[in-house]
Parts: structure tokens; sequence; C-alpha cells
């Protein structure tokens, strides 16, 4: 990709002449244009609004989009509306992790956005995809000219990985209206028992880049990899993305981790207070009380339960 040419030196008018032979100087004017980098559409006036974006089948994707937002502080999450509604593009390093992780989770019965992978072998649907987006990339050719933009770098990735798109919100999108939804029930049904359900996959998948739990990963979590949903008699549905598995390979680190694990399972409600400290942060101040600690604790109890089930054949 080519570098823009140089602006056009400035035209004197006798205006100026007349102004430099007065004595006066006209210091220059810098004029810059805002243009979000994170957007691609050929509608200047398209914007993606995550909370009135509605999904799609992604086994049929009609390629006549609108617009593609990069996710903000991503670069390799893409959500592309397109005239039949939203999916979700994910430019992957560890696409094989991604996918052995949402194997695992759909044979569990845990709902996880569907997920498909994309080939550059695969011409009948890699090609209708990469020649549309292709031609919205050419709306950033001279904003990032030399360096390539986001989107140009994931097209040039040889496999891609298709979600569906969830709709919702994270902790820190949650709205005050919904805020009381995320400590109701005392059930199987209730938020936090569902966290704790899928706590107990990332336990399983050492997928540490969610919510903490007790001292398991050196991290502080992502509340962004959870999405909340309001359903049509007002409960709240908690759905994980962005799911994967991390391997460890050395013995000694996987003799730590089991170690790790044994305690936090063993000592669910103590290990649960590191995960209501996170809510805590991540919300605008939402504690979920000792009933939450609770839920949690018999959430992740259940999911461990319903993996270690599994036979080895599965």
């Amino acid at each position: 990709m080519s570098l823009p040419p140089p602006p056009p030196p400035t035209a004197r008018t006798k205006a100026s002449s007349s102004s430099s032979s007065s004595g006066k100087k006209w210091a220059p004017v810098a004029t810059t244009v805002s243009i979000d980098t994170n957007k691609w559409s050929l509608d200047p006036s398209w914007v993606f609004n995550r909370e009135s974006a509605k999904p799609c089948d992604i086994t049929n994707i009609d390629w006549n989009v609108k617009g593609v937002q990069c996710q903000k502080d991503s670069d390799n999450v893409f959500f592309v509306e397109t005239e039949k509604g939203t999916i979700v593009i994910k430019a992957s390093f560890t696409i094989a992790s991604d996918f052995f992780a949402s194997m695992v989770a759909n044979r569990v019965g845990f709902f996880i956005p569907k997920m498909e992978l994309f080939s550059y072998l695969d011409s009948p649907r890699w090609d209708p995809m990469v020649q549309k987006l292709w031609i919205l990339e050419e709306t950033h050719k001279e904003i990032d000219a030399g360096r390539g933009n986001k989107l140009s770098k994931c097209l040039m990735r040889l496999f891609l990985s298709i979600y569906e798109f969830v709709p919702g919100y994270d902790l820190s999108t949650l709205p005050d209206i919904y805020s009381p939804l995320l400590t109701a029930g005392s059930g199987p049904s209730a938020p936090m028992f569902q966290l704790g359900k899928i706590i107990a996959l990332d336990i399983f998948l050492n997928n540490w880049d969610r919510f903490p739990f007790g001292n398991i990963w050196n991290n502080e979590g992502n509340s962004k990899n959870l999405m909340f949903q309001i359903n049509s008699e007002n409960e709240m549905l908690v759905r994980a993305i962005d799911n994967s598995i991390t391997s460890i390979t050395h013995q000694a680190n996987f003799l730590l981790y089991q170690d790790r694990v044994k305690e936090c399972v063993l000592n669910t409600h103590r290990s649960a207070k590191v995960t209501r400290e996170f809510i805590l942060n991540n919300t605008h101040r939402i504690d979920i009380g000792d009933l939450g600690e609770t839920l949690i604790g018999d959430g992740v109890k259940a999911g461990v339960k319903e993996i270690s089930s599994l036979s080895m054949s599965e």
C-alpha cells in the first residue's frame, strides 16, 4: 500500500501579498477531520448500535454488509452488520483452542455462541465474504496508508472464526434498571448460579480471561467476556463469549494448577469472595451479598459434576 502524495503547496493570493507587504504575518491554520478508524462503511452516517443489533443465521450469511465496527480495545474482533442481522468475525491466533473450547461447552450443554470456521480453501464461503469486506477496507485506504488497518490485517488471515452475535450487556454497561436482576433468584436459574457453572467450565478449560475465582488464576479478570441478557419475562440469562482453552505443558505448573483447583472447589464460598469483589468493582458498586457467593459456589459444584460426567470418548 503506497503512501499518499503530499498536499499541494498553498497558493498565494493578492490578499496574502498585500498582507505581507503591510508587514503582517498570518499563522497557518491546521485543520483536521475526525475519522473513526475502527469503523468501515460505504455510508458515512452508519453507526453500529450494539443494543439494537440483532443476531442472524451464521450458516447462511448474506454478505450485503451495512458496515463493520471493530470492538473497542481490540484489534481482531469485528461486528459485521448485514441486511439480515449482525455476526462477529474474530481473527484469532488461537483458533484451534477456541474451536475445541466451543465443542466442549456444547457437549456439556452450556449456552455459548454458535461458531463456524471459514477457510481460504473453501472458496464458495470465503470469496463472497472477503470480496465484500475488501470493498469496505478501501474506505480507509488513505487513512492507514503505509501500515495497514485492522480490517485489512484480518482479511489477510487464512482462517477466520465466525460467531453468532450475542446481544446483551457486560458488567460495565449493565443499565441500573437491570441491576436488581443480577442478584435475583435462589435456584439454578439465578444469574449467580449460572455464573458459577460458567466458572466451572473455565476451570476445566483453564480459560483464565474471564471472572476470577479464588486464587486459581493470577489475573484481574475480564468482565467483557460474559454477556447478560434480559428475556421477555424480565429474567436475566448469563452467556459466555470468547471461550478458549489454555494448555499447561510443564508438569510442575500442571501440579500447581491441580492443587489450586482442588483448594478452590472444596472451598467455593471462600473462593467466590474474589468473584464478589470483582463484580463490585466492575459495576455501579453492585454487591451480590453472601447469598450471591453461595449461589456461585453451588453453580461451580453443579458445573464440575456435569463436566466430570463426560467420558474420555466424548
